[in-house]
Parts: C-alpha cells; sequence; structure tokens
C-alpha cells in the first residue's frame, strides 16, 4: 500500500462545536471524500510528533485480523500506553526526554526493542493516536458527541463500544510517537473535562474499567523489554549530557591533505557533530580552510541555521597567517583544536599554541593501515600522509589525540603511531537510517518464492576494491540467480560498463545483456539509497578490505545484513560472522563469494538472527549520541 506524504487542510468548522464534534465531522469527511471506500481512519492530535514508518506499521497490524478494530502506539505520556514510566508522583507520568535524546532515535530503538514482541490487546486505546478500520462506524456507530462533545472520555467509551460488539483494539509496541501535551486543552480546561468524562464512564462501564485497569497493568509486564530499555537509555543519555557541552572547539575542515580531499566521509561526519555539539551549548567554531567543501558540507541549511557555529573562509596558503595573525580567531580562547587534516595540525603545532590538539580520522586515512597495494597515483599522496602523521604523532612532546570511529581503526593508530585514541559513538542519523516495520514483516515471512534484494558498494572512488572480482561477483549473481534477486549497486553504470571492458579484453566472457533486466539498479542519490536499503536484505561490501564501519552501522539500522571481508572492522563488528550482526564472505573468490551468498539466501532463520543482533547493536547510535561522546571525550582534555 502507498501512503500519501504531503497533506492538506480538508475541512474546517465555521463555528466551534467542540472537539469529538470536529472528529466525528473529520471521519465522515474523510470516508466520503475520495469516493474510493477507504479501508481506514487516523485520529491524531495536534500535539503529537510523529515518527518514521508509524503509519505503515499501524496499518499491518490493523489489517492482520479481521477482528482487529482499533490500533495505537506508545508513547511517552499516554496512560497506559506510556514509556518508561506509568505514574510519577502520582499521577500519570509524562515522560519527558532526556538531553539529547531525539524523538526518531527513541522511535529506532523502541522498533528494535519492540521488534520481536506481538501487538498487545488491550480493551481502551488511549485517543491520542488511533486508527480504525472504516467499517468500524457501519458495525458499532459513531463517536457519542452528546456525551462527549468537547473531549476527553469519547475514545475510552468507544473502545468499550468495540469490544462489547466482539471486536479487538491492539497497542503495537514497536511504534513510538511523542506526546507533547496541553496543545489539545489547557491544564485546566483539561481536568474538568477529565471529572466530567470519569462520572459518565463509571455510571456505564463500570466493571469493565476495573477489568480494564487491571489487565492493562499485566499487559504492561508483556512489554518489559521496551519499557526496561528505555528507561536504560534516558539513564545512559543524562549521564552522558550533563556538562557534555561546556567546552569550546575550533574545527578545521576541508584541508587538501597531501592531494587527498578530506571533505568527504568522516570528515562530513565530524562537521556534523561540531553542529550537534554547537546545538548542545558548545561553542564551536569551523574553519573552512580550502574551497574543497564550499558546495557540500559547509552549505549545509542546518549549519547556517545555528548561531553558534562561526565560518570563516580562509585559503590553503595563507592557514598560517591567519593563525598568526588574525585577531578575530583568538586561539587561546578555545579548550581545543579538533580537524580532520593532518597538515593543518601541523602547521598549528607549529605555532606552540598551548591548547591540545585532536586529528578527527576521516576517510582517507584508514587505507594507510591495509595490505592493498596502492596504485601508482595514490601512493605518493599516501607517503605523504603517513610522514605528515608520523611527525604529527610521534615527533611532539605533546601527545595528540585521535578521534577513531571504530575500535579496529583505533588499534592501528596505536600500533603504527603509538597514537592515543578516542573512541567514539557511531554518528547514526535516525531520520535516514531506520527500520520500515511493514517491509520487515514481509522479510519475516517464509516464502520459497521469495525475491532477494541485494544492495552492493562498487565505489568507483574506493582504493579497497579488487573491481575484477568485484564484477565476477556480481554477474556471477546475475548468472546463477537471475529469476531470485534484485540487485542495487552504489556506482555509476558507465564505470561498471568500463570495468566490464577492461575484464573482456582479458580473456573473460561476460554476458552484457544481464545489465538490461529491470532486477539491476544503479544508484546514487543518499536518500534514495536508504529508502532501497530497508528493502533490501543483503548489503554486499565488495572490498578487499573495510576500515570504515559506517555503512555496515548504516545498513543494520535499516534491517539489512551487512557482508563484510574478513580484514578490517568485521573481526570486531562481526565476530565469526556466525553469530553476530552481520555475515563474513571473502572477496578474493568470486565463485566461492556467489556460492556463499546463495547459501545465505537458503537459510531463513540465520538471516533473521543477523537483522536481530543488527537491530540489537546499532539500537542505541544516535548523531546525538554520538556528538554527546566526543564532546565528553574533548572535555577531558581542558
Amino acid at each position: 500500500m502507498k501512503f500519501q506524504k504531503d497533506f492538506q487542510c480538508l475541512q474546517t468548522t465555521e463555528f466551534r462545536r467542540g472537539y469529538t464534534h470536529a472528529v466525528q465531522k473529520g471521519i465522515d469527511f474523510a470516508l466520503s471524500y475520495t469516493g474510493k471506500n477507504p479501508s481506514a481512519v487516523v485520529l491524531l492530535n495536534s500535539d503529537i510528533v510523529v515518527t518514521n514508518g508509524w503509519l505503515e506499521s499501524l496499518y499491518s497490524v490493523l489489517m492482520s485480523q479481521n477482528r482487529i478494530m482499533m490500533v495505537g502506539p506508545i508513547s511517552n505520556a499516554a496512560t497506559y500506553q506510556s514509556i518508561p514510566d506509568l505514574k510519577s508522583s502520582g499521577k500519570w507520568a509524562t515522560n519527558p526526554l532526556p538531553p539529547g535524546l531525539s524523538v526518531d532515535s527513541l522511535a529506532s530503538y523502541v522498533a528494535h526493542k519492540g521488534a520481536s514482541l506481538k501487538p498487545i490487546r488491550l480493551s481502551v486505546l488511549n485517543g491520542f493516536c488511533l486508527m480504525l478500520k472504516a467499517e468500524v462506524f457501519n458495525k458499532v456507530g459513531r463517536f457519542d458527541t452528546k456525551s462527549f462533545p468537547t473531549g476527553y472520555g469519547e475514545e475510552v467509551d468507544y473502545s468499550l463500544r468495540v469490544m462489547r460488539a466482539g471486536f479487538k483494539a491492539y497497542m503495537v509496541p514497536s511504534v513510538y510517537l511523542y506526546h507533547t501535551k496541553t496543545a489539545s486543552f489547557l491544564t485546566s480546561t483539561r481536568d474538568r473535562l477529565k471529572q466530567r468524562a470519569n462520572k459518565i464512564l463509571k455510571n456505564r462501564y463500570a466493571d469493565d474499567l476495573k477489568l480494564f485497569s487491571s489487565s492493562a497493568i499485566s499487559a504492561r509486564g508483556k512489554m518489559r523489554a521496551v519499557t526496561e530499555g528505555v528507561a536504560q537509555l534516558y539513564k545512559e543519555y543524562a549521564t552522558r549530557f550533563v556538562g557534555s557541552f561546556n567546552i569550546s572547539v575550533l574545527y578545521i575542515v576541508g584541508h587538501s591533505e597531501n592531494g587527498l580531499e578530506t571533505s568527504r566521509g568522516w570528515g562530513s561526519a565530524g562537521l556534523h557533530s561540531m553542529v550537534l555539539m554547537a546545538e548542545g551549548g558548545a561553542r564551536v567554531s569551523v574553519i573552512q580552510s580550502s574551497p574543497l567543501v564550499s558546495t557540500a558540507s559547509m552549505q549545509s541549511p542546518r549549519l547556517h541555521s545555528i548561531p553558534k557555529v562561526h565560518q570563516t573562509s580562509i585559503k590553503p596558503n595563507v592557514l598560517n597567517s591567519l593563525l598568526l595573525r588574525n585577531t578575530s580567531i583568538a586561539i587561546d580562547s578555545y579548550d581545543v583544536i579538533v580537524s580532520e587534516s593532518c597538515e593543518s595540525l601541523l602547521a598549528h603545532r607549529s605555532l606552540k599554541a598551548s591548547r591540545p590538539l585532536v586529528l578527527y580520522a576521516s576517510d582517507h586515512l584508514p587505507p594507510l593501515f591495509t595490505s592493498l597495494p596502492l596504485s601508482e597515483q595514490l601512493r605518493a599522496p599516501y607517503d605523504r600522509l603517513h610522514s605528515c602523521l608520523s611527525s604529527l604523532l610521534q615527533e611532539s612532546d605533546e601527545p595528540v589525540r585521535v578521534i577513531v570511529p571504530n575500535s579496529w581503526v583505533g588499534e592501528q593508530f596505536r600500533s603504527r603511531y603509538n597514537a592515543s585514541t578516542l573512541l567514539i559513538s557511531h554518528p547514526l542519523d535516525r531520520k535516514i537510517y531506520f527500520v520500515d516495520q511493514s517491509t520487515m514483516m514481509m522479510k519475516r515471512r517464509t516464502d520459497p518464492e521469495k525475491v532477494f534484494h541485494l544492495m552492493v558498494n562498487l565505489n568507483s572512488r574506493g582504493v579497497r576494491v579488487n573491481f575484477d572480482e568485484a564484477v565476477k561477483v556480481i554477474f556471477g549473481l546475475l548468472e546463477c540467480c537471475e529469476k531470485r534477486i534484485h540487485i542495487s549497486i552504489i556506482g555509476s553504470k558507465q564505470f561498471l560498463v568500463d570495468k566490464v571492458n577492461s575484464i573482456k579484453s582479458g580473456g573473460m566472457s561476460v554476458n552484457m545483456s544481464l545489465l538490461g533486466g529491470n532486477n539491476v539498479g544503479f544508484l546514487g542519490n543518499e536518500l534514495k539509497t536508504t529508502d532501497i536499503l530497508r528493502k533490501c536484505d543483503f548489503f554486499l561490501d565488495l572490498s578487499v578490505v573495510q576500515t570504515s564501519s559506517q555503512l555496515a552501522v548504516e545498513a543494520m539500522a535499516c534491517g539489512c545484513v551487512p557482508v563484510l571481508p574478513s580484514e578490517g572492522v568485521s573481526a570486531s563488528l562481526c565476530g565469526d560472522g556466525m553469530g553476530g550482526p552481520c555475515a563474513v564472505l571473502e572477496t578474493s573468490d568470486a565463485t566461492l563469494y556467489v556460492a556463499g551468498v546463495v547459501e545465505l539466501m537458503s537459510q531463513h532463520d540465520r538471516r533473521l538472527g543477523y537483522i536481530a543482533e543488527g537491530l540489537r547493536t546499532v539500537a542505541s547510535y544516535s548523531m546525538e549520541f554520538s556528538s554527546a561522546t566526543l564532546a565528553a571525550s574533548l572535555l577531558s582534555l581542558k
């Protein structure tokens, strides 16, 4: 089913008749508006923050049984559907989010924790968000606008009427919406409406309400994994964010690193971390030391919207003189200097400034630590980079710390340069990387005719890919499983064709017609990539060695199984590739790799195990938590 992404105000009233009247008028209008007999209606308070996939997830549960007529999500403030706490000081808890925890991050965490839980039957659902089948209004009738004209009590009355008619209502513990409260009614008005509604309800449903209260408490026990997990997450954020952003940082971004561009990959993640730190209260100044990022990271609308982030455009050849002479940047007023550029930090250290220096390990650095031979074009720049890192990290009385994205990269910096490292949490953007619950339900089904969706990383700029073997893998999969797979390739079609022609010139036979089918696509746009990633069963990383765990983590967050090479981060991320969050296959032999993928496709339970463990692994990752981890680490250097 497709859901409309944009919304319009379709109906207004000329004068106020009360909340329940407005709701019923909206329902009547919605059921007759399209003329297409809609199957469901959603009632949503004006003070609700919706989250990724909420509509699809609720709808899939609503339509799963004929007798289910109502479903609702969980929230921070929804009486018995509240998490983590039910009551606070004798009243219904509102569970405000701790500093740094976003609604999207919490919703993704709840989706993971509640993924294995079945919907929980309740006789009464909170009215902050209700999805109802259209047919229920013919079977049970309309809302009681006469007894509850201005709201409060109308959803309890309707829920119990649905139950008495022999139908069912369910709470969905994997869907979370945030309820800001008091936006629908003022506190004084709300209390008065509650008292009036409770009196009517007790007269009508005294026994049913007693039974509901006891059963609702029991039902919460079925979602203990969610409530306890969220309670622990609240504590982690509250601890991590206390005082974390009482720091000032000068961040140098975008310098050309011995001929290697540093403005992509982890450089971008570093800049985003600085933005989030500024949002959290840190004093951050961002220096653009080259025009490399002028059309990318530094043009981010989010960056420009934050007044605490100061930007200065600096040409590389005047960086030293600016740091020496520009009075607008008082270096000693900052607690720490951070950069993704070794050259920038080395130049700054020569100024004999007293502030700690920190290198943010960008994506261009880790290939230094692999056994993969570099091309002639890249060997000289990487030799110069190695020399720069040696000078920066080893030839100094004052240690330069290195921010690393994963433990494997940290170990390489420590063993090669004897560097002191700061490991940060993965900066996972929960607005982009999340689980599509309706798609997950499809993935859990056993279907012998299932078409498997594969995403293949064939980044044409990568220095870690054996492209000959990678091309053989792609065509090998198409030849053996053409009708059972759909492949989405990260990389241009022209690049792949050029590589195929190069292989063919060496004598290998390749069936180019396989690229012309509907089961092959090429990706470039990030948002489109993540939409497809949610639908994919496997993310195939065809690198000989993978030094960054970010792509694998993003795949896990979307409910996709990463398949990584054994060399690099997989040892710490995947274990032996059997019981962890990702599979491990060698890319050195295309025939064996294809056979390994076919075997993975045939093992339904093993695939679901990877998905569940992957969601568990990334459950607490977010951009906010990553920036807090970084801020706390930098704060320790003051």
